[in-house]
């Protein structure tokens, strides 16, 4: 069981693969992509260190036991991965990077729900199943509308936990409604107005960045990581109603 549901996927009773503390877990990536913020954002390094599992990563390497790439060739489409798990590696073939971190995504799973972990005195060694899986987006572009009024706020650490959790769902877009009039910019966006509780969440972010300009920086570039693209959303209620360009439209990029 994968979530969101895979297009199909067929798996090989019996069969598994066998990753171990003995010795580092090898990596190995083909094709120019930025690695280690993937690797990072995705979980798989938070989840294979809580195991005790260590990472080496190498460029082309054909004993590798973890082996990822981008080809359209191999794999046509957009948002598109194929991820094979056999006895000897795992491969993972993607479209682009987005369809490469949503196979990522789904590896995670994999380990987190559907693996065996057995310890033994000297070691641990983790099973993963023997799996064949191929998925895509039914839809070019999925999105979500979040609006902020007085009975829906957030800080940013929920605004962030929220972006990270669209990306899981393989959300790529995501309409952030704002307030055209400058003065209700506290009950349109989140960190305008915080509590307590909600400020030492942010504390983070320096002085400066108590800012509302540096939160929707802030919410911008963690959408950037997880490929969820923030579209400024203006909601017009009135014929009459005047959009005012205001400082906040102008810190989205």
């Amino acid at each position: 069981v994968l979530w969101p549901p895979v297009q199909s996927q067929e798996l090989q009773y019996g069969k598994h693969l066998r990753l171990s503390t003995t010795a580092p877990l090898v990596l190995s990536i083909n094709g120019e992509i930025d690695l280690f913020p993937l690797l990072t954002w995705s979980g798989l390094v938070e989840i294979l260190d809580r195991h005790g599992i260590s990472m080496q990563v190498k460029r082309p390497f054909s004993g590798a036991q973890m082996r990822l790439s981008v080809d359209q060739t191999i794999c046509p489409g957009r948002h598109r991965y194929e991820l094979r798990i056999q006895p000897e590696c795992a491969l993972l073939n993607a479209s682009d990077t987005m369809g490469l971190l949503y196979g990522v995504y789904a590896l995670v799973q994999l380990i987190q729900l559907h693996s065996d972990v057995v310890h033994h005195k000297d070691r641990t060694d983790l099973y993963l199943p023997c799996i064949s899986i191929s998925d895509y987006p039914d839809l070019p572009d999925r999105a979500v509308l979040w609006s902020y009024r007085q009975c829906a706020r957030s800080s940013y650490k929920g605004m962030r936990d929220a972006v990270q959790l669209l990306s899981k769902l393989h959300i790529n877009r995501l309409f952030l409604s704002v307030e055209s009039d400058a003065t209700n910019v506290g009950a349109a966006f989140p960190g305008a107005e915080t509590s307590d509780d909600e400020t030492r969440e942010d504390s983070s972010l320096d002085h400066e960045g108590n800012s509302l300009a540096t939160k929707i920086c802030a919410i911008d570039e963690t959408c950037r990581r997880h490929g969820v693209e923030l579209v400024p959303t203006l909601v017009i209620s009135c014929v009459k109603q005047c959009v005012q360009m205001d400082s906040v439209i102008k810190n989205f990029s």
